[in-house]
C-alpha cells in the first residue's frame, strides 16, 4: 500500500518539491522552531518572532502536544524535506486507517486495501494537502471510528485503550472543527448500535459505564493538552465563537459537485466556484462512486442507508449558506460555533462514500449486482463519450474550459471498466477480472493526484533550492538588537525564501509585528486595530523606558530576555512582547511584579542606577503539562502492549 502511495505522491514522498501555503507558512516554520528549541534543551512555550510573541503551547494547531511532531523535531533539525515527510506519513496513516475501518465493517481484506488507497488519494486529502492539520485529522478519523466500533462490539480493554489513543492523536495533531464533527458522528454511531442491536438493560448499563470510562481515560490522557487549550481560550478572539456567516464561510459550493466527475475540473479560472480552491474537491473515483450509489439502490440495507443519509447530511452542511443545514448545526448543536470552513464537513461525506464504494465492490461477487453494474457502465460510457464528442466538436459550448481534456480520462476509465466486466468468463477468471478493475481504479486515483499536484499540494519549487535559501538565515537564537521593530511586507518581500512568505520572522530570527497563526490573541488584535497603528509604533523598540536610559540586551532565548539598564530615575522597563499569564521578572535576581501596559506589553519597575533585568515566560503548569503528556503517552502505549497479548 505504501509503495502505491509513493508512486502517486512521488513529488512529496521522495521530498523533491516543497509544499505550499499553510504547510510551509505555518507548519514548517513552527516545527522548525520547535526543533531548534528542543535542540537547545528548551520547551517551546513562547514564540517571540511573530505578532510580538504569543504562547505557542496554547495554540491548538502548533502540534506541540502531538507525538508525531516530537519524533520529527526531537532530532534537532526540521527541514522542508521533513515537512514533506510529515505530510506523506499522514497520507499513509489515512490509507491504513481506512483499511482498518473497512475490515471492521466486514469488507474483504483485499478490497479494504484498495479502498484505503482510494481514501488516501481522494479529493479531500489532496485538496487539503496544504492544511497539514486537516490531513492529520483525515489520517486519524478512520482509526478512531474503527477502534470505537470494535470496542462497542467487544467491550474489551484493548479496544478501549486503542480508541483512546486514536482519539488523542486526532485531537492533538488535527483540526478542531473535525474533532467537533467527529464527536457527533460517534454519538450517531452509538445510537445506531443501540437501536439495531436492541441492547438489554444490563447491556445498556455496561455500555454507559464503559463510555464513562472511555471519557475519563480520554480526559486523563489529554489532560496536558486540555490544560493548554483551557488556558488559552479566554485570551483568544474565537473563544466566544464565530458569527453565523463566519461559521458558514468557505463552503463546498454546489458547483463543486462537478469534482465528483473528475478533479481536473477544480480551480479552473473560467468556472465561478465561489470558494477556496482547497474546498472544491470530493473525487473518490468514478467506479467507486457508481458502486456505492448502486449499492444503496439495489441493496438498501439498514447500515447502508444509515451511511448514505449521514453522508448526505454532511455534504449539505458542507455547502454552508447554500443549504440551511450548517445554520441548524450552528443554532442547535453545542461547539458548532467554534470553527469556520463549512467545506470540511465533506471529509465525512468522503469517508461514507468510500465505505459504500468498498461494500459495492464486494457486492460484485453477486451475479445479479454485477449484471446491473454492466448495464450502468455501458450507459455511462455512451453518455460521457457523447458529451466528450460534443465538446471536441465545438458546435455546442458546455461552459467548461478544456472539457475534452478533462472528460477523456473519464471516458477511458468507464469504457475499460465496462470491457473488464463484458469479456467472457472463459477469457478472464473472476479474480483476475476484479484485480483489473482495482488496478483501473487505482490508476484513476493516481492520475487524479497528479492532476492537482501543483494546484493544491506542491509548490513546484524544488526542496533543495528553497532549503538552500533558508539555510542562509541565522540558526539558534541570536541576541536581538534593540533597534526599532520594523514590519516587513510579508506578501512580496523578495528576501524571504519562497514559498515561505508568512511568519518569516521565525526564519530571519526577527521579532516582528507581523506573522500569521490561528491563535488570534485578543491583546494583539486590540493593538493592531488602531487606525494609526504603524504611525504610533514605527519607532517601538524591543526594550524601552519612559525617559532616556542606556539599554543593552545581554542574553536571549525564546522564553527569556536578559537586559542591562542604566537609568537616572525610577523607570518602567517595557518589553515589546504581548502580555499573557506566565510572564515573570527579576531585577538583580530579585523577583518583581510584572504588569501589563496600556499597549498590552510586558513591563516592570526598575530603580535608579545600573540593574540587570530578566523577563521570563515560565508558566510552570504548561511545562508540567508537556512533561505529563509525554509520560502518560508512554504509559498508554505500554498498557496497549500489555492488553494486546491477552486479546490474542
Amino acid at each position: 500500500m505504501t509503495l502505491v502511495l509513493v508512486i502517486a505522491y512521488w513529488q512529496v514522498a521522495l521530498c523533491r518539491y516543497a509544499l505550499q501555503w499553510d504547510a510551509v507558512n505555518q507548519i514548517f516554520v513552527w516545527h522548525r522552531y520547535m526543533a531548534e528549541c528542543f535542540h537547545a534543551h528548551l520547551i517551546p512555550l513562547w514564540a517571540p518572532y511573530a505578532r510580538l510573541g504569543y504562547p505557542m503551547y496554547a495554540d491548538p494547531q502548533s502540534g506541540l502536544f502531538y507525538p508525531v511532531v516530537w519524533l520529527l523535531t526531537l532530532g534537532g533539525r526540521y527541514t522542508l524535506a521533513s515537512n514533506d515527510l510529515e505530510l506523506f506519513i499522514h497520507i499513509v496513516i489515512a490509507a491504513w486507517g481506512m483499511k482498518f475501518l473497512l475490515e471492521i465493517l466486514s469488507v474483504r481484506r483485499g478490497t479494504a486495501a484498495v479502498f484505503g488507497l482510494i481514501y488516501a488519494m481522494s479529493g479531500p486529502v489532496t485538496g487539503h494537502a496544504t492544511h497539514t492539520t486537516l490531513v492529520v485529522s483525515m489520517g486519524w478519523v478512520p482509526w478512531v471510528l474503527g477502534a470505537y466500533i470494535q470496542w462497542l462490539r467487544s467491550q474489551r480493554m484493548y479496544h478501549l485503550l486503542l480508541a483512546v489513543l486514536c482519539v488523542y492523536m486526532e485531537v492533538a495533531g488535527g483540526y478542531m472543527g473535525i474533532t467537533i464533527i467527529l464527536m457527533y458522528v460517534m454519538a450517531a454511531i452509538l445510537i445506531y448500535h443501540m437501536v439495531s442491536s436492541r441492547w438489554a438493560h444490563s447491556t445498556l448499563r455496561k455500555v454507559v459505564s464503559g463510555h464513562l470510562m472511555f471519557g475519563c481515560l480520554t480526559i486523563l490522557v489529554s489532560a496536558g493538552l486540555l490544560y493548554a487549550l483551557v488556558q488559552g481560550q479566554p485570551y483568544m478572539d474565537r473563544s466566544e465563537g464565530l458569527s453565523r456567516a463566519g461559521a458558514s464561510s468557505v463552503p463546498f459550493t454546489p458547483v463543486s459537485l462537478l469534482s465528483l466527475l473528475y478533479p481536473g475540473l477544480i480551480g479552473d479560472k473560467h468556472i465561478a466556484w465561489s470558494t477556496d480552491t482547497t474546498m472544491q474537491n470530493l473525487y473518490i473515483g468514478i467506479v467507486p462512486l457508481i458502486l456505492g450509489l448502486l449499492l444503496c439502490i439495489v441493496r438498501p440495507r439498514r447500515g447502508t442507508l444509515f451511511i448514505m443519509v449521514a453522508s448526505m447530511v454532511m455534504i449539505l452542511a458542507a455547502m454552508g449558506d447554500h443549504t440551511p443545514v450548517r445554520g441548524w448545526f450552528y443554532d442547535y448543536l453545542p461547539l458548532m460555533r467554534l470553527f469556520r470552513h463549512a467545506g470540511i464537513f465533506r471529509v465525512f461525506t468522503c469517508i461514507g462514500l468510500v465505505i459504500l464504494g468498498a461494500q459495492g465492490y464486494d457486492a460484485l461477487q453477486d451475479h445479479h449486482f454485477r449484471k446491473i453494474f454492466k448495464v450502468v457502465a455501458m450507459f455511462l460510457s455512451i453518455a460521457v463519450m457523447s458529451v466528450w464528442l460534443i465538446a471536441i466538436s465545438g458546435k455546442i459550448s458546455l461552459g467548461l474550459f478544456a472539457a475534452p481534456a478533462v472528460l477523456l480520462p473519464a471516458v477511458i476509465l468507464s469504457l475499460t471498466a465496462f470491457i473488464v466486466f463484458t469479456l467472457p468468463e472463459a477469457w478472464l477468471k473472476p479474480q483476475v477480472r476484479m484485480r483489473l478493475l482495482a488496478l483501473i481504479v487505482l490508476c484513476d486515483l493516481g492520475l487524479s493526484v497528479q492532476m492537482v499536484m501543483y494546484t493544491t499540494i506542491a509548490s513546484g519549487q524544488k526542496v533543495k533550492d528553497v532549503q538552500r535559501s533558508i539555510d542562509q538565515y541565522p540558526t539558534g537564537f541570536p541576541i536581538p538588537t534593540n533597534d526599532p521593530i520594523t514590519a516587513y511586507n510579508q506578501w512580496n518581500e523578495p528576501s524571504i525564501a519562497p514559498p515561505v512568505w508568512q511568519n518569516a520572522g521565525f526564519l530571519r530570527k526577527q521579532l516582528s509585528f507581523e506573522g500569521y497563526n490561528g491563535f488570534n490573541l485578543k491583546n494583539y488584535n486590540l493593538l493592531i486595530e488602531k487606525a494609526d497603528f504603524f504611525q504610533l509604533y514605527e519607532h517601538q523598540r524591543l526594550v524601552s523606558t519612559q525617559k532616556p536610559a542606556t539599554i543593552r540586551i545581554s542574553s536571549f532565548d525564546p522564553g527569556h530576555f536578559g537586559i542591562d539598564v542604566d537609568n537616572s530615575t525610577v523607570e518602567v522597563v517595557t518589553l515589546a512582547q504581548m502580555y499573557f499569564p506566565g510572564w515573570k521578572a527579576c531585577v538583580d535576581n530579585t523577583p518583581v511584579t510584572v504588569t501589563e501596559t496600556k499597549d498590552h506589553f510586558v513591563s516592570c519597575t526598575v530603580g535608579t542606577g545600573h540593574h540587570s533585568v530578566d523577563f521570563y515566560f515560565l508558566p510552570w503548569q504548561a511545562k508540567a503539562a508537556f512533561i505529563y503528556t509525554i509520560s502518560v503517552m508512554v504509559l498508554l502505549l505500554a498498557a496497549i502492549g500489555i492488553y494486546r497479548p491477552r486479546l490474542n
